[in-house]
């Protein structure tokens, strides 16, 4: 879907010290999208799970290998408890 809007998207590729689960590159603006996503036990567990996920970002340092290139980059930490879903975003 996003590949559709012009941007490109890679997923599970090694950045920093590990593998991110979704980057998606807008070259247009000079940014890049960092999504890494969890999967929580129960509804009540949805916001401990995106706070794992961006800890994930952050330990694991993803950001880094864009840092040079661009100039916005953003975190995104997603969780996933069956149909429900909840999107939290890492502070700039």
């Amino acid at each position: 879907m996003l590949a559709s809007f012009h941007y490109s998207v890679e997923s599970n590729r090694e950045h920093g010290e590990g593998r991110s689960d979704i980057v998606v590159y807008d070259e247009e603006n000079s940014r890049v999208v960092i999504f890494e996503a969890k999967v929580a036990k129960s509804p009540e567990e949805l916001p401990a799970a995106c706070d794992a996920a961006l800890r994930q970002i952050e330990a694991r340092q993803y950001a880094e290998d864009f840092r040079d290139e661009y100039d916005e980059i953003l975190c995104y930490g997603i969780a996933f408890y069956k149909k429900r879903c909840l999107v939290k975003r890492a502070p700039n």
